[in-house]
């Protein structure tokens, strides 16, 4: 790939201006550009299963599809999976949806998936196999194939075991475990490579490749069961009898009071990992 000088890779992180104290060396031309070796640029989104209360199955519909960086800060997350909810900086960092912030471009060397830790394991687990992963920098129009969820690493990743609380325990107090092993190592800075790297240009390039999105598409429907539920019954002391105790299938997420709630979703989100080069706004 022949990338603009601009974008051509050198020592990373910022490069920096003359010396201070010299005022007139310190005056920077207006088309003086700075350069991070790092990109800070990060979404998130949110996929909510249906739920069968009589088969008590969680299941996330083939088709269903979310898209990472669309939507800024202060815009509804329905692209991003959870209409009704306003993204903040925990959500995104876009200024515009789509867009790099302030005229940067993005030269993107790597991309990590990751499910956060609310995510429940054995939803996770059904899903990575059978949702293809896509970007596109015209607003979906084309689409260039990355893998699957499992193609892509998570950068720290989601590691370890919890409790599965769609099951019933076999003995009254105890525990299932349920455990994952990520698709990657759980390293800060794990991403997968996209080789020469993919190159996101600010709004005002008239060359295009302007608006990115990252698209998940499940290609097969995911499912995944609870026990049923049941009602408590008091221990009896004359026969011995123990009791039952009272059980209920978690709650399905969805959006309340323009938060996510429940406990049964998909809880994603994607970091790009490159260089940045954008227009400087002051003397540095």
């Amino acid at each position: 790939m022949n990338l603009p000088n601009a974008m051509k890779p050198q020592n990373p992180g910022l490069q920096r201006g003359p010396a201070a104290g010299n005022a007139a060396a310190c005056a920077v031309p207006s088309r003086s550009r700075y350069k991070l070796g790092f990109t800070p640029y990060r979404s998130r989104v949110y996929v909510l299963p249906s739920f069968n209360s009589v088969t008590s199955t969680y299941t996330i519909t083939r088709g269903t599809e979310v898209q990472f960086f669309s939507a800024a800060i202060g815009d509804d997350m329905a692209p991003c999976g959870a209409p009704g909810v306003l993204a903040t900086y925990a959500d995104s960092m876009l200024e515009t949806r789509n867009k790099t912030r302030a005229n940067q471009r993005v030269l993107i060397k790597g991309i990590s998936i990751q499910a956060q830790p609310r995510t429940p394991i054995a939803l996770a687990k059904a899903a990575w196999a059978d949702c293809a992963v896509f970007l596109s920098l015209n607003a979906g129009q084309d689409r260039i194939f990355l893998g699957t969820l499992a193609d892509l690493p998570g950068a720290s990743s989601l590691y370890g075991s919890e409790r599965d609380t769609t099951k019933i325990p076999a003995l009254p107090g105890g525990e299932i475990i349920d455990g994952v092993i990520s698709n990657g190592l759980p390293g800060v800075a794990n991403y997968g490579s996209t080789g020469d790297g993919i190159l996101w240009r600010p709004e005002s390039d008239a060359k295009g490749d302007t608006s990115l999105s990252i698209i998940l598409s499940f290609q097969r429907d995911v499912a995944i069961s609870a026990d049923t539920a049941r009602t408590a019954i008091a221990p009896d002391a004359t026969t011995g009898f123990q009791g039952v105790t009272a059980f209920a299938p978690p709650a399905v997420g969805s959006v309340v009071s323009g938060q996510v709630s429940g406990q049964i979703y998909l809880d994603l989100s994607c970091r790009l990992f490159g260089i940045v080069d954008g227009p400087r706004s002051t003397v540095i």
